[in-house]
Parts: C-alpha cells; structure tokens; sequence
C-alpha cells in the first residue's frame, strides 16, 4: 500500500484543526519502513492509525524529546479496543 496519498489526505482534512482549536499538540515524527514522516499532531497519528497507515509499533519521536518510542507510547493517543470503538469497530 502506498501510504503517500492517505498522508497527503490527512494533512490537507486536519492542517487547521490543532490551530483552530486554541491547543498545543506536539509535533510528531514517525519512523516506518526506514522512512521519516511528519510532523504531525497527535490526532492525525490516530487517524493514521485507525486507517493502517502506521502500526503502534511504528516509532515515534516528539519535538523535545531524546529518543524515538513506539507510537503506542504516545501521551493523548487512543489503541487498541478504545480506539475500534471510536472508528465504528466491534473489538
């Protein structure tokens, strides 16, 4: 699967949303398939994640921080049956 065109998606639906709603959300890079991707919010992390475009093992690294860390370590990020739940999924 080409993950380019979901990312573009993603980037265009959601540009303004962390600005629009008057909160901080860090900058997230994610490291997949030896490819850097980002930044992104938090909330487009989620979304990504909800469509397969990246996996909670995927790496992560936030704007500050010293490390990378899986993508499921990520502080506001909703996975596993919470997060089917929110999609529509019956897990």
């Amino acid at each position: 699967m080409r993950i380019e065109p979901l990312i573009e998606r993603i980037n265009e639906d959601s540009s303004t949303s962390t600005l629009l709603s008057g909160e901080f959300s860090p900058n997230v890079h994610v490291y997949k398939d030896d490819q850097q991707f980002g930044p992104y919010s938090v909330e487009q992390i989620q979304t990504l994640l909800l469509e397969g475009v990246f996996a909670t093992g995927d790496l992560a690294w936030v704007d500050g921080c010293e490390s990378y860390m899986p993508v499921e370590n990520l502080s506001g990020l909703m996975v596993g049956s919470a997060a089917s739940r929110l999609s529509g999924g019956t897990t």
